[in-house]
């Protein structure tokens, strides 16, 4: 088997399961990237990922079309990975030649923002509300040309999240093109001492940027609303960005900085719950790196990684932008100290469906499958769940 691994910025996020991948294949996966590095991620604390000893190329800026087509046409027996539709706006021309000349092309997407809020940064309200009304449209768009002009197999879909899923499907993918797909990194094992726990107070942490989109905003009220019905509980905020969305006068809501880039787990680890009650997250790692300690989550409907947590029960989902919602499950951990040892439990059994291996497992068994019709409909069990949760 064959891969090239069309990429806009290689991250941690995707760096471990691509070296899991290589472990089930004879020869070297190809590695584009579109840049090297992010302003933005590196304004934010983000590191380069570690790529030594892997095959990487960067993309021609200026000769790109001829560049992009000679690595198509070198590798046309392979099958080509293309991190997103228009992460990088020349991917998307690229998988239409590697699809018109039959080459066989998997797209990795993560769900598309249906709220008006910005990614990287807030934006104006206007231009947030075209985007959003264009998207539906524009993967429709996407859809159709990549499944017409395909004189192969149509490419198959790795939806980031059950929430990319239900909307690739609606922008006119086949069930059988979409695979429900995500993030996975390791466990971090030596995370060091735990943090005296004070009896009775139930510790929150959030970690993101202070962003419009992460709701800190959301958090913000529902804590200081079960603080001011008694509730013993504080939430600790980490992240980059103005940290004057955190009020200075409150007792239960607490700036406590940037934390070092690497050292999220161990960070999370001494709390009881994260919270990430983003209005829009195409994934959520910080998700992984709850669970892979056993630190339950509380996450809104809009996060990619919610679908962990109702998978494994090992936490709750609430309603984007549902004060009440979220208020109600603090309150609720708050009162009723068993409902935080059940998620506990449930976060410690999910870590050995997360894990790096077990993702390039799939994708291995996703390309035998789709290209090849090797064995079953591979499934990611992370992801799947006899019956939804539901929102409490």
């Amino acid at each position: 088997m064959k891969i090239v691994n069309w990429q806009t910025l290689f991250t941690d996020h995707q760096l471990y399961t691509w070296q899991a991948f290589q472990n089930l294949l004879s020869e070297p996966i190809v590695h584009l990237i579109a840049k090297s590095e992010s302003e933005v991620r590196k304004r934010q604390g983000w590191k380069k990922a570690n790529l030594e000893g892997m095959e990487v190329t960067c993309l021609s800026s200026e000769n790109w079309w001829a560049h992009g087509t000679a690595i198509l046409k070198k590798h046309h027996d392979a099958v080509h990975f293309f991190g997103g539709f228009w992460a990088d706006r020349r991917y998307f021309p690229l998988m239409l030649y590697a699809l018109w000349h039959g080459m066989e092309v998997v797209v990795m997407n993560e769900s598309y923002s249906t709220e008006n809020v910005g990614y990287m940064s807030d934006q104006h309200k206007l231009v947030g509300w075209v985007k959003v009304k264009l998207r539906p449209l524009l993967y429709r768009v996407a859809a159709f040309t990549l499944n017409a002009i395909a004189r192969g197999s149509r490419p198959a879909v790795m939806a980031m999240s059950n929430r990319a899923v239900r909307q690739f499907l609606q922008a006119g993918f086949r069930d059988d093109q979409v695979f429900p797909f995500g993030y996975f990194i390791p466990t971090v094992a030596d995370v060091g001492e735990e943090l005296p726990r004070r009896v009775g107070m139930i510790r929150l942490v959030f970690l993101g940027s202070l962003l419009q989109r992460k709701g800190l905003d959301v958090l913000i009220e529902a804590v200081s609303n079960c603080h001011l019905r008694g509730a013993n509980v504080i939430v600790d905020v980490y992240g980059p960005g103005e940290s004057d969305r955190v009020p200075l006068s409150s007792d239960c809501v607490i700036y406590k900085g940037i934390i070092p880039f690497g050292e999220a787990q161990a960070t999370i680890a001494q709390y009881d719950v994260l919270v990430l009650p983003s209005r829009h997250d195409g994934w959520g790692v910080v998700v992984n790196e709850a669970l892979l300690q056993g630190i339950p989550v509380v996450a809104s409907e809009n996060v990619g990684a919610a679908c962990l947590v109702e998978a494994s029960g090992a936490g709750a989902v609430f309603r984007n932008e549902d004060v009440a919602g979220l208020q109600k499950i603090i309150q609720r951990i708050a009162d009723d100290p068993t409902v935080l040892r059940v998620w506990r439990d449930k976060a410690s059994k999910v870590k050995t469906l997360i894990e790096p291996e077990v993702a390039a497992k799939y994708m291995h068994d996703v390309v035998k499958f789709y290209f090849h019709r090797e064995g079953d409909r591979p499934r990611l069990r992370c992801c799947e769940s006899e019956e939804r949760l539901g929102y409490l």
